[in-house]
């Protein structure tokens, strides 16, 4: 095994230059033939019948200027608790006009505005807040 090594060594030693074209041509080649032959990222993802699924199926249609690209900030209180009390109710608006501030922030919709349904849960133990990103993933809303 020595003597093979030995043998391969001082055979590349010799022909050390076609060595390093080797070395820079067939890593270029592999990576040309890589980007001819990309077919890019497919970002759709869905799992049919999951309840996260089912839950942006439901933001779409309630949002529907904002589908796909939102971001959510939900309130939830304990069991016997009513999200809708005025201290909460301030304090959601509040949080709600602070998000407005954020950078990258486009709108944010007051889950106690009459004109935002369903953004209380049923239960009135939860409520939430969409918020579409601004900026450049905005170009792709409809």
């Amino acid at each position: 095994m020595p003597s093979t090594l030995y043998r391969l060594g001082h055979l590349m030693a010799r022909v050390r230059a076609l060595v390093v074209v080797i070395w820079l041509v067939v890593p270029a080649a592999l990576g040309s033939t890589a980007g001819l032959v990309q077919k890019g990222t497919n970002r759709a993802f869905s799992i049919p019948g999951s309840s996260s699924q089912t839950a942006l199926d439901h933001l779409t249609h309630v949002f529907p200027e904002v589908s796909g690209t939102s971001a959510q900030a939900v309130v939830l209180v304990p069991p016997g608790r009513d999200v809708d009390t005025p201290a909460l109710r301030t304090a959601v608006t509040d949080a709600a006009t602070r998000l407005k501030a954020v950078d990258q922030v486009a709108i944010v919709a007051n889950p106690f505005d009459p004109s935002v349904p369903d953004a209380v849960s049923g239960d009135h133990r939860a409520a939430r807040t969409a918020r579409p990103p601004d900026g450049p993933s905005r170009k792709n809303l409809p």
